[in-house]
């Protein structure tokens, strides 16, 4: 777990703790969260950012990495939930009430 929110730190410990290393294997967020985390992904790849990973890279590491990933407490915009899809390869579960 990491102390507090940061984009940039979520998507680096998405993406490159080591398969040894033990790691959580579902991600669960409020619909805020996967926002920023799309627009630090774009920064990436859009907005000059010098990240070395490929997009098919990032998907993929999300697919195997990752068994399940869920947004919860509020309403997720559809729109956030087919780009999160686009770029990470998992249709959020969505459970709130």
């Amino acid at each position: 777990m990491l102390p507090k929110f940061d984009a940039a730190d979520v998507w680096k410990y998405l993406l490159e703790t080591p398969v040894e290393v033990p790691r959580p294997n579902i991600y669960m967020a409020v619909p805020t969260i996967y926002v920023r985390l799309i627009e630090h992904y774009k920064k990436l790849f859009t907005g000059g950012g010098s990240y070395s990973r490929s997009k098919e890279f990032i998907r993929a590491t999300c697919t195997q990495k990752i068994r399940l990933m869920i947004s919860g407490s509020a309403a997720l915009p559809v729109p956030v939930l087919e780009r999160w899809k686009e770029i990470t390869g998992h249709t959020l579960l969505e459970r709130y009430g």
